[in-house]
């Protein structure tokens, strides 16, 4: 404080320059236990940081400040301990509506996969990044704007997503506006452009639209079935309700489905109480029992 006791800034530490950072949480359920602890900020402070560029911590002892951030967080998490995660604040307090979720099975099964940092490298090279960064700082963008088919586009969207019902998961789903958008200007700017078009805007509503279709499927109280399990149920029906596996793979789907996709139809049918599984150790059986789905 001054002599007339009015508090005085002083830099202690500049900080980084570079501020971007992305968070890998190969047990996203820590971040979610840790933040409902009352003295822990984590959840607070992503939240903040989704919302505006500077970071402002209260503390009189030692304040701290972060401008010009850019935070990204992957979390890797299953449906059944997600759901044991989260609580009906969470779920209304805005964090969840941050991310976008993806739910995924395992489509094969390879006992020798290619490494996934060569994988990696070779899709997205140090090369790609650099030009993609001169590119960035040699335009010296200041705003990202949409063409005028684009603002058409955007303006049919935003109306027919606000006067969408509010439904059971609507506070989850909140920000699929702000998503589509988001993921249409980086999407712009990956080809070097700060113009925004229809098909930047169509490619990123794809991605939110299968991100709120795995809402639904994690967090709905109702069982969930893709096209082929609709496909499996009514081939179940045709055939008495019960068939066996090897009917499923070469009648049904005439070899085109692998076994681990066989496998994940299964195991999410049985718990979603569609079917059950009866093996004698010769064959597989899969004998139908009726259940509420949804279909998308």
């Amino acid at each position: 404080e001054d002599k007339n006791g009015e508090i005085i800034k002083k830099m202690i530490d500049s900080g980084a320059d570079f501020k971007n950072v992305i968070f890998t949480e190969q047990e996203f359920s820590k971040l979610l236990k840790s933040g409902k602890r009352e003295s822990n900020t984590a959840t607070e402070v992503l939240r903040m940081a989704w919302d505006r560029e500077t970071l402002e911590s209260l503390s009189k002892s030692a304040p701290g400040i972060s401008t010009n951030n850019f935070i990204s967080v992957i979390g890797h998490i299953t449906r059944e301990e997600l759901l044991k995660s989260v609580n009906s604040v969470d779920k209304s307090n805005g964090f969840l509506n941050r991310f976008i979720f993806c739910h995924s099975i395992r489509a094969n099964i390879i006992p020798s996969p290619i490494d996934f940092e060569h994988l990696s490298s070779k899709l997205l090279s140090l090369d790609k990044l650099r030009c993609l960064k001169a590119f960035i700082d040699s335009t010296s963008v200041e705003e990202i704007t949409l063409n005028e088919e684009a603002i058409k586009w955007w303006h049919t969207f935003y109306t027919d997503e606000a006067c969408t019902p509010e439904e059971e998961l609507s506070s989850i789903k909140g920000r699929t506006e702000t998503h589509v958008k988001k993921l249409a200007m980086i999407y712009a700017v990956m080809e070097r452009t700060t113009i925004v078009t229809v098909e930047h805007l169509e490619a990123a509503k794809a991605v939110i639209d299968y991100s709120n279709s795995s809402i639904d499927f994690i967090f709905k109280q109702s069982n969930f079935q893709d096209k082929n399990d609709s496909k499996i149920i009514n081939f179940i029906k045709e055939n008495g309700g019960e068939v066996k596996r090897s009917q499923i793979t070469h009648k049904l789907f005439k070899k085109n489905k692998n076994s681990g996709l066989i496998n994940s139809y299964r195991d999410r049918m049985v718990q979603n109480k569609t079917i059950n599984i009866l093996n004698d150790g010769i064959s597989e059986k899969w004998i139908l029992q009726e259940s509420e789905v949804i279909t998308f």
